[in-house]
């Protein structure tokens, strides 16, 4: 709206200011909503009058400009529609898990409505007592401040300290909404401390060392220090890659790749106890927040630490490049006891 200019931007909340004054007339929004469209339709078709001047007449019909096929304007509005049915798509993927919660298809269906029937009664009592004006104003108002100029040129710093964060607790919310009925069986089996016992964090870790010719890759480590892929932070309990075998249940970190074109495509097998069992509903995710290294991490969830992989960094030292430096990040998956019965099957 503000490319428009603050002229028109500027009516724009005029407008919609003096519309919280009667919040009552919202209900009018639909009547000149088609009078504002039939009257731009008419300016459109009779460019020189002002008014109809005979309503029993027919207007022909208005013939908008065809962009020729090839053109620039052409291909713009193919990309406009194929991202229209992208983001139409991503919405569907985004609610569909929780469509599931409104058909009583979950554990979570029952606490929502116990919650929603509580609570109706007395948010319709304190209805009352609600300034409608101030947050309609406010509500309505906002967008307009958000996408002023001068906001969005602030909008990357706060992007950069909140995505993270953000990030990280729409992942938890999302991989929560899809758990089945056996996750939440296992995660509601508690120790006294009030966490689950029969649902937790699988944890690994990927290393990779820095050299000037190659950069980053984990074909850089060298030999005798920490593998690529490790089950702590220290380096300890390397993760057997390749086409060696492991006793026990085997898994593959397949799926992990797809998170970052640095990681290589061999598989990685390792063991869990018997009767546990990765959670099949979600994925392996990087840990974006790096609160293990006290240090934070960078937007990927790399920690830099020096040639001995000390001194943790969020960032990377230049002063390390002369001597070589390295990184390393965490990735989590949740797993459950399904019992060793069952994980035999």
């Amino acid at each position: 709206m503000w490319k428009k200019g603050w002229k028109v931007t500027c009516a724009w909340m005029a407008g919609y200011a003096f519309l919280c004054i009667y919040p009552r007339l919202v209900l009018l929004l639909p009547h000149l909503a088609l009078l504002g469209i039939l009257l731009t339709t008419y300016q459109l078709q009779h460019p020189e009058a002002t008014l109809p001047t005979a309503f029993s007449e027919t207007a022909p019909p208005c013939s908008l400009p065809q962009s020729s096929e090839g053109s620039a304007d052409w291909y713009a509005n193919l990309q406009a529609i194929q991202n229209l049915m992208g983001a139409v798509a991503d919405a569907h993927d985004a609610t569909q898990p929780l469509v599931l919660h409104m058909t009583w298809s979950t554990r979570a269906t029952l606490p929502l409505f116990l919650f929603l029937l509580s609570t109706l009664f007395p948010l319709a009592a304190l209805l009352r007592f609600i300034p409608l004006r101030p947050v309609f104003l406010v509500g309505g108002l906002l967008p307009f401040l958000i996408t002023h100029p001068y906001t969005l040129a602030l909008l990357p710093s706060l992007q950069h300290q909140l995505a993270p964060s953000l990030t990280t607790a729409l992942t938890k919310a999302g991989d929560d909404a899809r758990l089945e009925e056996r996750h939440w069986a296992a995660a509601a089996d508690k120790d006294a401390q009030g966490n689950p016992r029969m649902l937790r964090d699988f944890e690994v870790w990927e290393n990779e060392r820095w050299t000037p010719t190659t950069g980053w890759k984990s074909a850089n480590l060298r030999t005798g220090e920490r593998k690529a892929w490790t089950r702590d932070g220290e380096g300890r309990n390397d993760i057997i890659t390749g086409a060696e075998d492991v006793r026990g249940r085997r898994n593959s970190l397949t799926s992990l790749f797809s998170h970052s074109s640095k990681i290589p495509t061999s598989h990685i097998t390792f063991k869990l106890d018997p009767g546990w069992a990765f959670v099949e509903t979600e994925d392996w995710h990087a840990d974006l927040l790096g609160a293990w290294s006290k240090v934070g991490a960078d937007e990927d969830g790399w920690v830099y630490t020096n040639d001995a992989w000390q001194d943790p960094h969020d960032v990377a030292v230049d002063d390390w490049k002369s001597n070589g430096m390295t990184r390393r990040r965490r990735w989590t998956r949740r797993v459950y006891f399904m019992g060793i019965a069952e994980a035999k099957k």
